[in-house]
Formats: C-alpha cells, structure tokens, sequence
C-alpha cells in the first residue's frame, strides 16, 4: 500500500503545476519527446516495483560477543515493530561451539528469567535478552545473552555461570537496496551521458 502511494505521488509530482503548463506550451515534436520520456520513466517505476520486494518480512543481521566467553554469527528478525525486533533464527558460534538453536521465547535459562529474544533499537539487548543452545564439551548448554547493564552472559552448564562482554548487532542492507543504488546511478549516469551529447 505504501509503495502504490509513493507511486502515486512520484507521478503526480512528475505531471503536476509548471511542468505540465510548459509541456503543452511546447511544439508537437517536443510534447511528444516529453511524453515519451513521462512514459519510460513511469514504466521504469512501475517495473521496479514489481521486480523488488513491496517490504522486507525478515531482517538479517551479523552479531559477536567479546569478552570472557566469544561468539559470531548471523540473526533472522521480524520488521521493526514498536521500537524493538523479534529474532527468529540464529546461527553461529559459541566459544568454538556450533550454536544449535534459537531458544523459544519465555524459555528461562536462569530461573524466573524467561527470554523475549528481542533485539532493540541501537541492537541493543535489554534485560531478558535472548537465548541459545550449544554444546560445551559434548554436554548440552544454553545460554542466555541479555543486558543490565553491563552487557553479560548465563551460562546454565558452568558452575560460576555469569561472563560478561560486548554484545554487537550490525544490520546486513537486503539485495533491493543494492539493485535500487545500481538503478539510480545507472540512469544517473545515462542523464549525464544524454546531456552531454547534446
């Protein structure tokens, strides 16, 4: 819906006020060289509308964790949602460690903690935090990232349980933003070159 709006307004904008006077105030041959090009450059919106994504359902992201323990990876979260993401999927490592799994939400790691798996805006964790399974020496492990502050770590396999660290989140851009960066500089670049030519 929002992409048909901006459409929308994107063509409106390109035939609306002045322009259109000065359109028709033109010769035959150049209203119809204009209309031709109001016409390719609406077909170019209308195929970029098609070919990419209306809205991204998932947001990737890669993670790490420094500090006494160290893990890596990639998380699968839902759009942004009142200010915070869901995370669906998570890949990775834990201490040299495969992580397993994405522990379901309300999973309690430590006791009377149960997890939200949210990621906030600033990727930062809050209180809950997320949790994950993996294995520390052939033995089943979770763990639960979370924030306090400071950022720390429940590991419910050691006896000492709580590590602390540095948790980061860096969004990855989605392939639309790169096909639409490619688009805008390739008819940058044939304005320029048609400009020149005159």
């Amino acid at each position: 819906m929002k992409m048909a709006m901006s459409i929308a307004g994107v063509l409106s904008g390109l035939m609306a006020g002045s322009a259109n006077a000065a359109l028709f105030s033109r010769s035959p041959n150049m209203v119809y060289d204009s209309v031709k090009k109001l016409i390719a450059k609406t077909a170019l919106l209308l195929a970029t509308t098609l070919v990419l994504p209306m809205s991204a359902h998932a947001v990737e992201w890669t993670w790490s964790w420094t500090g006494d323990d160290t893990g890596s990876g990639t998380l699968t979260t839902d759009d942004l949602l009142a200010g915070s993401y869901l995370i669906t999927a998570m890949t990775g490592t834990w201490n040299g460690e495969n992580i397993t799994s994405l522990l379901p939400v309300g999973t309690e790691v430590e006791p009377g903690v149960p997890i939200d798996n949210l990621l906030f805006l600033g990727s930062q964790l809050k209180f809950y935090g997320l949790g994950f399974s993996t294995v520390v020496s052939t033995v089943a492990a979770n763990v639960n990232l979370f924030s306090y502050p400071p950022d720390a770590a429940f590991n419910s396999f050691y006896g000492s349980p709580y590590t602390y660290g540095v948790f980061t989140a860096i969004q990855v851009p989605e392939p639309g933003t790169y096909a639409l960066m490619l688009a805008g500089l390739g008819l940058a670049g044939a304005a320029a070159k048609r400009r020149k030519a005159r």
